[in-house]
């Protein structure tokens, strides 16, 4: 969920996530924390962030209004008009403040604030830096700080206090995978020793799966793992928030590190890689990238066996029982998808059978990916359908649909949900008789997902099911009948929810949400 180019091997997919809960974050100045680091670092990224500016005295967010280009801090929540770019250029040390506008934030020497710079030059860079209580604040290039109340703003203050302290609310989709720089291996739960390791090639399975969560009133953020645990700074998953599980995420080239309260860093420990609160200082070691998490999935065939890498580089549905050997990644390419192994590669169709030996997502391991109910299809570069022969082995050579032609697809690396549809995150709201699904709120409520023969169920964060109420088919976290959905996965991480015998789930501006969809657009599309 970041709109930063993602570089899948050493940078941060910096368009992090809208609604984040508990970890400060930080824009680090290489004259604060680690010159070297930072300083090799700088020119392979420039990150932009999206998210909004909180300040520290008032609990107010920035806002950027159209007419005229002015600026308030009166904003109560998080909305369009709310959301700001930190941008960053290559080979500099200053940060860019793009409003929502696309016009740049510009401090003169007299203290004079605007929002009406027209590129990232001169009175529009600004130093950004952290402070103790995890805030940061804003220097213009004429050595005072940005801050005000209201619409009474101003940047000449040669001191930080309150008005010129900020928490950074990140205004993007919260869920992702997490890459250790130096280690070059990616982070899972483990849930038998209650660990987060840095130790895997490929971001395997739901272990993988990271939401970085914001909590509005401490201004922190905290790493929550597949199982609903979050990371302390002592290296143990917990299921409680503490002092100990808040987090200060720093900027750093691109990457980002992550601050406990106590000072240290964290890093991976020993061969397995656990996370912990290690050393003060930030180097290669301590550095991640925040990586998109791609949809990852099991398909089970016509025989009831699950199509697997089990036997080698021929692909058969041979397996009775899942591992990591049986889940695919779904990545895009334009209209077409291809289907990535645990072992890095791609499934790629031969004259005879599909095998795990691509090497790009191009070719022969492009599919047209169709969905039927709780069932999909694939049909090769060549034009055939893929189909499960006799013996298990899968082949793109069917001609006609038939039960040899479909699949039950599981998706497995979303056990925890977040929904993010055109008008804001889908949330529950209190209403007289319920706990009512909205969704053009400003914080999201993470879902816990159920998959089960190409069926999907979810529950409330109050652990409620959710429900269909008869009140314009909208749903509600009330412990009813739990409502029964098909999905269908489109590009850039977009999921449609049709309701098993009924319409799609909609989202439209007003916050009503529900089963009133009758086709695929931006209001049956939801980012997951």
């Amino acid at each position: 969920m970041l709109s930063c180019a993602l570089h899948r091997a050493h940078a941060l997919l910096p368009e992090l996530i809208d609604e984040l809960t508990t970890l400060h974050l930080s824009f680090v100045s290489p004259l604060l924390h680690s010159t070297c680091v930072f300083t090799e670092l700088i020119g392979m990224a420039a990150p932009t962030q999206s998210c909004g500016l909180i300040n520290a005295a008032t609990n107010k967010y920035l806002t950027g209004e159209k007419f005229g280009f002015t600026l308030n801090i009166n904003g109560a929540s998080i909305k369009s008009k709310q959301i700001w770019q930190i941008c960053s250029k290559e080979d500099s040390e200053h940060v860019f403040l793009r409003s929502p506008h696309n016009r740049y934030l510009a401090a003169t020497e007299k203290g004079v604030v605007t929002a009406d710079a027209e590129d990232m030059s001169g009175n529009a860079a600004f130093s950004f830096e952290p402070q103790a209580s995890g805030r940061v604040a804003f220097k213009s290039v004429h050595n005072y700080y940005f801050g005000g109340s209201g619409d009474q703003l101003s940047c000449f203050s040669k001191t930080v206090g309150d008005q010129e302290s900020w928490i950074i609310h990140l205004a993007n989709h919260p869920q992702f995978v997490l890459r250790n720089f130096q280690r070059k291996r990616y982070c899972t739960a483990d849930a038998k020793s209650a660990e987060l390791r840095c130790a895997e090639e490929f971001p395997w399975g739901p272990e993988a799966l990271i939401t970085l969560e914001f909590d509005r009133p401490s201004g922190c953020y905290l790493l929550r793992t597949f199982n609903n645990q979050v990371l302390s700074q002592s290296g143990k998953l917990v299921d409680e928030v503490s002092d100990d599980t808040r987090l200060q995420l720093e900027f750093r080239g691109g990457y980002v590190a992550f601050r406990c309260k106590n000072g240290k860093y964290l890093s991976g420990v020993g061969s397995t890689g656990a996370l912990q609160g290690k050393r003060e200082k930030c180097d290669k070691d301590e550095l991640f990238a925040l990586e998109d998490c791609l949809p990852q999935v099991q398909l089970v065939s016509h025989s009831g066996k699950f199509v697997s890498i089990a036997r080698g580089v021929e692909v058969s549905a041979s397996q009775a029982e899942p591992t990591k050997k049986e889940i695919f990644q779904l990545t895009w390419v334009d209209d077409k998808v291809a289907l990535r192994s645990a072992t890095g590669k791609f499934l790629s169709a031969s004259s005879s059978s599909l095998q795990d030996n691509g090497d790009a997502a191009t070719g022969d391991c492009l599919y047209e990916l169709n969905f039927d109910g709780n069932k999909v299809s694939f049909k090769a570069a060549n034009g055939k359908l893929v189909i499960t022969k006799p013996n298990g082995t899968l082949s793109p050579s069917g001609d006609e649909a038939s039960e040899k032609s479909v699949f039950v697809m599981n998706i497995v690396n979303r056990p925890l949900l977040v929904l993010r549809g055109e008008h804001g995150f889908v949330s529950t709201v209190a209403t007289a008789k319920d706990l009512r699904y909205e969704c053009n709120r400003s914080s999201y409520e993470v879902l816990s997902l159920s998959a089960e023969d190409g069926v999907y169920t979810f529950k409330g964060a109050n652990g409620q099911n959710f429900s269909q109420i008869s009140e314009n088919k909208t749903f509600a976290a009330n412990g009813g009948e739990p409502a029964r959905f098909h999905v269908q996965v489109f590009p850039g991480s977009k999921i449609a929810l049709r309701k098993v015998g009924g319409d799609l789930l909609k989202g439209v501006s007003n916050g009503t949400f529900n089963e009133s969809g009758t086709e695929f657009d931006k209001e049956t599309k939801f980012e997951y």
